[in-house]
């Protein structure tokens, strides 16, 4: 009883971290977020802290990590919105991907600090510190699987994949035109290789 006890305990008090640093990341950028001050305002001290996170990295790794999970969630539920068909379904989560900026403030003030420069939460993302693309690789992947189940199933990782690292590098890069058109043109391509691949 004791250990289900310390384990809620312990889920609360990183709960309560992550949320203080989303607060500051929001508010300040991350590379401007203080330990010190995520830690009081979690209701905690620095040691505490540092037991959940060991670095500033780590914890800024966890809460990017969190926040994807999140929207992959939120992707997944708005499946249905999208209609039916492979085409409607890329077009649907790519679309979403690139609008999240525009909807979470993370990750707006994450792209805005940019890629240079130590602490920025930018190379998590970008570079594969983190399982941030493996994923969102896995989730896009599962439900590909389900629209083209004929399809074999390392051709629709592999078209998963690319979604993900054009969304990413469309976040990073945002291309001159709507979204709704890049998306467009992402599932054009990807329906294109799936159904070679068929």
């Amino acid at each position: 009883m004791e250990g289900t006890t310390q384990t809620g305990r312990r889920a609360e008090t990183r709960r309560a971290i992550l949320a203080a640093a989303r607060h500051h990341a929001e508010r300040s950028g991350w590379r401007r977020a203080r330990v010190g001050d995520i830690a009081r305002d979690a209701g905690i001290s620095r040691p505490t802290l540092y037991k959940e996170f060991p670095s500033k990295q780590d914890l800024g790794d966890a809460l990017l990590l969190r926040e994807v999970g999140a929207f992959l969630r939120r992707l997944e539920e708005g499946r249905a919105a999208a209609g039916p068909g492979l085409h409607n379904r890329i077009r649907h989560a790519m679309e979403g991907a690139l609008l999240e900026v525009t909807r979470n403030p993370l990750l707006a003030g994450l792209l805005a600090e940019g890629r240079s420069g130590e602490g920025s939460l930018l190379p998590a993302l970008t570079e594969g510190r983190t399982d941030v693309v493996d994923l969102a690789t896995t989730s896009v992947a599962g439900f590909l699987a389900v629209d083209a189940p004929e399809v074999d199933p390392a051709a629709v990782r592999f078209a998963a994949t690319v979604c993900v690292r054009l969304a990413v590098s469309f976040l990073v890069d945002p291309p001159a035109e709507p979204p709704s058109v890049t998306a467009t043109r992402v599932a054009d391509l990807c329906v294109g290789y799936l159904g070679a691949s068929s």
